[in-house]
């Protein structure tokens, strides 16, 4: 007779045979893997904890610095991390597709590709924001497609708190986490005016995105120059730029 856990694997096969297979190869490269630049460089946030760097917000930077317990992490630490919450974002998608009422061999295949995508199975074992980005985002849609389906008030609020709170999660690990806490703030605008909770999620949300502007705005916005201007000297518009940009989005 089959366990209830057996038995939920088992509906879920696709998915959890690539997941351990992923997590297996991913721990065997993090007893042997070094950092990468970009690590690295995160890895040395832990050093110099700000709110704001001039790539990035602080996020990562707190990550490294908690990883490291209150110094700069070792490559192995830092990867079994990684190893593990990069195994767990498609098990995150799966729950969105869920959630917005998709099947569950829907979910499962969606979740499956996704996890065998490059960028996932390769990429979010780097440490980098884009792993704290996906946890945020998935996790923002994930609660909304929630509130959205809801038929009990008190589930419907809590959800609608943990959307925008997610949203806010994004926003402080990468800039372009800002357009999903906007697009949030909108929805809820919109679809749940008359429900406090939303803002309530909103409000709190925004307080990282509060210090990540009042540091900006009092050093002399070093991020926006940064990204805006010193990267960007003599760069103008280009017809092939945007064909390969648009070309790489649509591949």
């Amino acid at each position: 007779m089959a366990t209830p856990l057996r038995a939920w694997i088992e509906e879920r096969r696709p998915l959890a045979m690539v997941s351990v297979a992923l997590l297996a190869v991913r721990l065997i490269a993090a007893s042997r893997i070094g950092f990468g630049d970009s690590e690295a460089l995160y890895a040395s946030y832990a050093l110099f904890p700000q709110p704001m760097y001039l790539d990035h917000p602080g996020a990562i930077g707190l990550l490294a610095r908690l990883l490291g317990q209150g110094s700069a992490p070792t490559p192995e630490h830092v990867h079994m991390f990684t190893a593990v919450f990069a195994t767990l974002v498609p098990w995150l998608l799966f729950r969105v597709a869920r959630n917005a009422g998709a099947s569950l061999r829907a979910s499962t295949i969606t979740a499956t590709v996704f996890a065998l995508v490059p960028e996932i199975s390769i990429g979010l074992y780097g440490f980098t924001p884009d792993l704290l980005l996906a946890f945020g985002w998935l996790g923002s849609l994930a609660f909304a497609a929630q509130a959205t389906a809801a038929k009990d008030e008190k589930a419907k609020d809590t959800a609608l708190i943990l959307t925008a709170l997610c949203a806010g999660l994004a926003a402080a690990s990468k800039v372009s986490g800002v357009l999903l806490f906007v697009a949030v703030a909108l929805w809820l605008v919109k679809a749940h005016r008359k429900n406090r909770y939303g803002y309530v999620g909103l409000l709190i949300g925004a307080l990282p995105l509060l210090v990540l502007g009042y540091h900006e705005a009092t050093t002399g916005a070093p991020m926006l120059h940064h990204r805006l201007s010193a990267t960007q000297a003599g760069a103008g518009f280009s017809l092939v730029l945007l064909g390969k940009v648009l070309g790489g989005q649509l591949g």
